[in-house]
């Protein structure tokens, strides 16, 4: 039996109250029944080798882990490393940003640790006009007999100006609604995880179409647990130091659970600073077997 420790909680209408502490495995699964534990480590890693290399290291007892912002050469490295260690990895270029050298595209990345049997998605582009900035990147495999999905997204920034790449993301956020309710939900009953760097505040709009109507303003089918109760703030996963858009700390990074499998609330999130401008986030969910 592993040893390690967790906190056991419980949670109504947003309050978690913690109990005593319980080891997880053996014991987990016996109070859990019909429910399994399934981890992701989320990271913009702003093309730096460093976070990279934090990334992985967190991920090597999650289940998932997804990238963003990944050049070309670490992305080689990433998929040689899949390779070695038996991993399926997806990815897809996202053509607005570059990377050192101006011509060439950070890719985001999406990661199953489990083994090599699982499968890429077929994804569409994220925007309705040719090269809007914005992709995401999808990996499918078994998790407990349920056929599961985690993607790996970079939504567009603050290009354009003036409110057109909030309008943007509005688009981007409602394709992925649709993408995940055509593919995912309904008599098929797949998990769906959307992981990633949107881009978007809490009190954005485009953040609607991803949150189910018992959070704020909700018009989709995911929940996230980065929050405090029926709200959508939470703890800050990226910081400017003032140099272009001035200082601010802001959560813009998220991991949606969808909830025909996840519970409403969950646990803690755990945000970790690298050498990125955007933190690594690691959530696990209690997903339903049945």
């Amino acid at each position: 039996m592993n040893k390690g420790l967790l906190f056991a909680s419980v949670c109504f209408l947003g309050a978690c109250v913690v109990g005593d502490e319980i080891e997880d495995d053996d014991e987990i699964g016996a109070l859990a029944g019909p429910n399994a534990r399934f981890t992701i480590v989320q990271h913009n890693v702003e093309k730096k080798q460093g976070p990279i290399d934090q990334a992985i290291d967190a991920g090597k007892d999650a289940d998932a882990i997804t990238l963003q912002e990944v050049c070309p050469a670490q992305l080689t490295a990433l998929e040689a490393l899949a390779n070695r260690k038996s991993w399926t990895l997806a990815s897809q270029p996202v053509p607005h940003a570059s990377c050192d050298n101006k011509t060439t595209f950070p890719s985001v990345v999406a990661i199953w640790t489990g083994g090599p049997g699982g499968g890429k998605d077929k994804v569409p582009q994220l925007g309705d006009t040719a090269n809007t900035p914005g992709q995401m990147a999808c990996v499918s495999f078994p998790f407990k007999g349920v056929k599961t999905h985690v993607c790996s997204v970079k939504l567009i920034s603050t290009y354009p100006e003036d409110g057109a790449a909030e309008a943007i993301r509005r688009t981007q956020t409602r394709d992925l609604r649709a993408y995940a309710r055509n593919n995912w939900f309904g008599n098929r009953g797949d998990f769906g995880v959307i992981a990633g760097d949107f881009n978007a505040n809490v009190d954005q709009k485009s953040i609607d179409a991803l949150y189910v109507p018992a959070i704020k303003n909700g018009d989709g089918d995911f929940t996230e647990y980065n929050r405090s109760g029926a709200t959508r703030d939470g703890r800050p996963t990226a910081h400017g130091n003032g140099e272009d858009i001035g200082p601010y700390d802001k959560k813009v990074d998220y991991v949606f659970f969808s909830r025909n499998r996840a519970p409403l609330d969950g646990p803690a999130v755990t945000i970790k600073a690298t050498g990125s401008d955007h933190d690594m986030v690691t959530s696990s969910v209690m997903m339903a077997k049945k």
